[in-house]
């Protein structure tokens, strides 16, 4: 027998999925048991919501460092204290004299002096 979706395109997990146990509840995801976003293996694909999807990713460390930030972030290069030092001291120093002290872009720089990274710290706005 032939099956024919007759559907937009669908990505090849859901199709797997749909193809192995029938059809897809509204607002169902599909969640891998294996961490493996590719993975089409219809035993490695669990049906959930996306609460189950954000839970499994938290328990298994799997969040992306993008949501980090500050100290958190692994790729960080400022700390909290130099943040509220730059804050402090900026109208004294130019954008560049302060990168090259601390080792970052001025970009770096302006964005945390001015808190559109590192928005709240220590109870500090930008000022």
């Amino acid at each position: 027998m032939r099956e024919t979706v007759q559907r937009g395109p669908m990505l090849a997990h859901r199709y797997a999925y749909l193809l192995t146990h029938g059809e897809l509840p509204a607002n169902a995801v599909i969640r891998h048991s294996c961490d493996n976003p590719p993975c089409i293996e219809p035993t490695h694909l669990l049906i959930g919501t996306q609460a189950d999807n954000i839970a499994d990713r938290q328990a298994r460390g799997r969040h992306r460092p993008g949501h980090l930030s500050g100290e958190d972030h692994p790729a960080h290069k400022l700390t909290a204290e130099d943040v509220l030092e730059i804050r402090r001291i900026r109208r004294h120093y130019s954008l560049s004299e302060l990168a090259a002290v601390y080792g970052v872009s001025r970009r770096t720089i302006h964005m945390a002096a001015t808190g559109q990274t590192w928005r709240l710290l220590d109870g500090h706005k930008a000022a």
